[in-house]
């Protein structure tokens, strides 16, 4: 074995340390995205996330062209794309950062993203604790304007 071991990192610290604290958890992944060696997938990783609880923003840290844009060529290798899986069904978001977007202009809009969130609840109809994962969707009535969720959650178990 050997390489980067991105999912499999994710899927540890969400199972074995996260998942034992209580209230609102953040993971923030500073990388290119590439995983390597992980023995479990992109899908494990964040299932094990909304398992825990846990919302999880990457910073996608990769070389840019010296027009500042990662080249269409490598968008599909950067790493980019497995990022925007892992965070997105967390409710989290990916955010560039190199030459021309710098590390610190990242973090501000990963802390402006946390400083505006919402905490929605609700009884589902269906009340079973099976521990089954059930998926969610948020609809926003105003025009323009887009909610960003977690997928789902997974029930209580009995």
């Amino acid at each position: 074995m050997g390489g980067t071991i991105l999912f499999d990192a994710v899927n540890l610290v969400a199972g074995q340390k996260l998942k034992a604290i209580k209230g609102r958890k953040v993971m923030v992944l500073l990388t290119d995205g590439l995983d390597s060696g992980s023995r479990v997938n992109v899908e494990a990783a964040y299932k094990a996330a909304l398992a825990a609880d846990s919302v999880i923003y990457a910073i996608h840290n990769a070389p840019e062209s010296t027009s500042g844009i990662v080249p269409a060529m490598e968008s599909d290798d950067s790493g980019w794309k497995a990022l925007r899986l892992l965070t997105g069904p967390t409710g989290g978001r990916t955010f560039r950062a190199g030459a021309k977007s710098p590390l610190t202009a990242a973090f501000q809009a990963l802390e402006d993203d946390m400083r505006n969130q919402y905490a929605l609840g609700y009884k589902p109809l269906n009340e079973a604790t099976d521990g089954t994962f059930r998926k969610l969707e948020v609809k926003v009535r105003r025009s323009g304007v887009r909610a960003q969720t977690r997928s789902g959650y997974f029930a209580l178990q009995k």
